[in-house]
């Protein structure tokens, strides 16, 4: 009998309340939950194992406090989940957390919510509206990508960290920053941050065939125009210094880009090259100007038009 107990600790598999531990692996059961225990101890859930339509995340696990949604932890639920209610008390939705989710229409997230990763909610289609929380300080890249019913969103004044092109491809008819925000502001549908000075992205609301960035602009982000199909004509400003990875990708309507000489980087693979590239407008021996040649970039001259 002794053996037994014996063995049976060694295992290290103890059932109870529905939780399953592991004394030797680091991941952890409770329910329709798998997580692990961060260096705080509090817990991070790695994966939901259920198949509810509506799932209510548990403020605790086995008595430790739920404080993270990890990276993929409900990825790829395309038709389940259709709503989704976060605890108070969870800091960060990573990475891929609900990426991928097309059936997710609602989405609650306490003011704790701190960080939203990359791709966080990449194409959940579903969704239709979200009030981000008052205390949220960083917006990963294309962290809501593909949301294509998403219309209107605003970004609390704690968000101070944005990353590449968050509302890609979606519907955004209304973005909406306080007019004292310290980080972030939105001229014509278009967001900016406020310390570098970089054009992050345009937005629907930017309903225009031909659009001249602000003077005083200093960068134009990763993705900025990419999925703005309606555009034509881009003006970029003498105060422009550096121009991002695809830009442009995916704009089969654009004709014309004018790229000032003050421009020193562009990053790689600035337009779509599946599509008719635009003819771009440069200076002669400009930065722009030995990139266009380096990559067999239509382009003409500002001073000729040749």
């Amino acid at each position: 009998m002794k053996k037994f107990a014996w063995l049976a600790f060694l295992t290290g598999l103890v059932l109870t309340a529905g939780c399953l531990f592991t004394a030797s692996a680091e991941e952890m059961i409770c329910g329709d939950f798998a997580y692990v225990l961060l260096d705080d101890g509090t817990a991070e859930i790695k994966q939901y194992k259920g198949s509810d339509d509506a799932v209510v995340i548990p403020d605790r696990l086995n008595g430790y406090p739920v404080t993270s949604i990890g990276e993929f932890a409900f990825d790829r639920l395309y038709s389940g989940l259709a709503s989704v209610v976060i605890p108070e008390g969870v800091t960060a939705v990573k990475d891929f957390a609900f990426s991928d989710c097309g059936n997710l229409s609602f989405v609650s997230m306490p003011d704790s919510v701190t960080v939203i990763g990359a791709m966080a909610f990449r194409n959940c289609a579903a969704l239709t509206s979200l009030t981000l929380p008052e205390n949220l300080e960083e917006i990963g890249d294309q962290a809501f990508v593909g949301c294509s019913r998403l219309t209107a969103l605003t970004l609390p004044d704690s968000v101070s960290i944005i990353g590449v092109n968050p509302f890609q491809n979606n519907s955004l008819e209304t973005l909406t920053v306080s007019p004292g925000h310290p980080y972030l502001t939105v001229t014509d549908g278009v967001l900016f941050t406020r310390p570098d000075k970089r054009l992050v992205c345009c937005t629907r609301a930017m309903n225009r065939k031909s659009y001249e960035v602000p003077p005083g602009t200093l960068a134009i982000g990763d993705k900025a125009f990419e999925n703005c199909s309606w555009i034509a004509s881009v003006t970029l400003p003498d105060s422009v210094t550096s121009v991002g990875e695809e830009v442009f990708f995916r704009c089969p309507s654009l004709v014309t880009v004018r790229i000032p000489a003050s421009v020193t980087s562009i990053g790689e693979y600035i337009f779509d090259r599946r599509h008719d590239t635009p003819a771009v407008i440069v200076d002669r021996d400009s930065y722009a100007d030995l990139y266009c040649r380096g990559c067999a970039i239509a382009f003409i001259y500002a001073e000729s038009g040749d």
